[in-house]
């Protein structure tokens, strides 16, 4: 019994460490701590803060799974592809656990991870459309054409009918990546 209370103490304080990096917004350090810790640890740490109260903390917890993530490709690019294949998963109804910022999520991992923007940044422009997942699918687009704009070519005629939507969100992100997109092409 006591090992087992003393790995679940050990996970809350890693889940209140890496909380408490993200309030401050020190991303060296959980990058660091993605490295004595382990990055599916972080990875999963980072997880847990993307549904905090704080917004703050959600977008920086989504902003730091990239540089994480891209620790432990250094070592098993494979763990990375079930990484992705898991939060694709996610973004299924049979799921049962709909994680909405999923596409942002990825989207970090294909910046930070270069090798899989092939095989997955093509997925993203789907969610566009698709609910819940509109604000976050067109953050991710967003961030896709500011730091790898070639994985996102061709999606601005979607992009140009989210300028329309009810949401304000969706309408931000899509002009945000349509400028990018533009001045990327001139």
């Amino acid at each position: 019994m006591r090992h087992a209370d003393s790995r679940v103490a050990r996970r809350k304080r890693g889940k209140r460490a890496i909380r408490e990096l993200l309030v401050h917004g020190d991303l060296d350090a959980v990058v660091e701590h993605a490295r004595d810790a382990g990055a599916r640890r972080t990875f999963r740490y980072l997880l847990t803060c993307v549904h905090d109260a704080d917004e703050a903390v959600r977008q920086r917890a989504i902003g730091a799974t990239g540089p994480v993530v891209a620790v432990l490709a250094d070592d098993d690019l494979d763990a990375v592809r079930e990484l992705v294949r898991r939060l694709l998963w996610w973004m299924n109804d049979e799921s049962g656990a709909l994680l909405r910022v999923a596409p942002e999520i990825i989207a970090e991992i294909l910046i930070h991870v270069h090798g899989l923007v092939g095989e997955y940044a093509k997925l993203l422009p789907r969610y566009l459309t698709e609910e819940p997942f509109e604000p976050s699918a067109h953050r991710a687009v967003y961030r896709l054409a500011v730091a790898r704009p070639a994985a996102v070519a061709g999606v601005e005629p979607r992009l140009r009918a989210s300028l329309d939507d009810d949401d304000p969100v969706v309408r931000e992100f899509a002009g945000r990546a349509l400028l990018q997109l533009e001045r990327r092409a001139s």
